[in-house]
């Protein structure tokens, strides 16, 4: 024997609803008549309100889980938004804090360097080769940023050298970067010399300092500061330590391994000097 299809199942079962519900009319119908007349209404109908009764019963359970559901969802996405605002909240509470520590370091710093006009800026890339010798910031020749400026981090260590100047933008070239060259000076032995990139250290992220005349013999852990040319150069910037020496066998100079005080590989923002000034000017 063929089982009815699917089909006509659902017509069976819409059938059978039907006179549920013509049956359950009929008794209300009926309801105030006459005894027998209600009691023949009642015997037709009573198979087919115990038919629809299930039905009934589903339907109610259905919509119940359907509400729930429902709610449940709601309340999903009423806690995915609550914890979205927390995520953001805390991101921005993260940089406000080292905000305020940058700061609080600069105006320690400048607090000494009141001949330096000093601009924000926020690092917004960097070079994603294996000579990672420049950063991108998010301030340009609308902000007064010229190519030679000097860029120093928070305690007022030297980073680097603007070299590519935008209208909102800028390149810095890194003090490690092999095609970087500035005049330096010896805090300690007063010797006087090139800073510059170098290739081999590059990797190592360290400089070398090479001194014109072995005279002034460098220290080990003495600083190297910015030695400038003109009134327009600040003076007296830190690069970083001397961490090793190196002799040349000819005599005539001398070499030190100079490691950067900034931090170049952890750096959010800096500061470019925009402006030297006399001082108590």
């Amino acid at each position: 024997m063929k089982k009815p299809s699917q089909h006509k199942f659902i017509r069976l079962t819409a059938a059978a609803l039907s006179l549920s519900l013509l049956a359950a009319a009929l008794a209300l119908v009926l309801n105030g008549t006459a005894s027998p007349l209600r009691d023949w209404g009642e015997t037709v109908s009573r198979p087919f309100l115990r038919l629809f009764s299930p039905v009934s019963d589903a339907l109610e359970e259905a919509k119940d889980w359907t509400s729930g559901m429902e709610a449940l969802q709601a309340e999903n996405a009423a806690l995915e938004e609550k914890n979205t605002r927390l995520e953001a909240a805390a991101r921005q509470g993260e940089l406000a804090q080292g905000e305020n520590k940058n700061l609080r370091s600069l105006l320690g710093w400048t607090q000494s360097r009141q001949d330096l006009d000093l601009t924000s800026a926020q690092v917004v890339g960097r070079e994603k080769d294996t000579w990672d010798r420049t950063l991108t910031l998010d301030q340009g020749r609308k902000a007064g940023i010229r190519a030679g400026q000097y860029v120093v981090e928070a305690h007022g260590a030297l980073v680097g050298l603007v070299e590519t100047v935008g209208r909102n933008w800028c390149e810095v070239l890194l003090v490690t970067a092999p095609d970087f060259s500035l005049s330096g000076m010896g805090t300690i032995s007063g010797a006087l010399g090139t800073l510059e990139g170098n290739l081999a250290r590059m990797e190592e992220g360290e400089l070398l300092f090479t001194v014109f005349s072995p005279d002034f013999p460098m220290s080990l852990g003495e600083g190297v500061v910015s030695l400038p040319h003109g009134e327009e150069e600040p003076r007296d910037i830190l690069v970083g330590t001397v961490t090793s020496l190196a002799e040349d066998p000819g005599g005539l100079t001398a070499a030190g391994v100079v490691t950067p005080t900034a931090p170049l590989d952890r750096l959010s923002q800096v500061y470019v000097i925009t402006g030297v000034r006399e001082e108590g000017g």
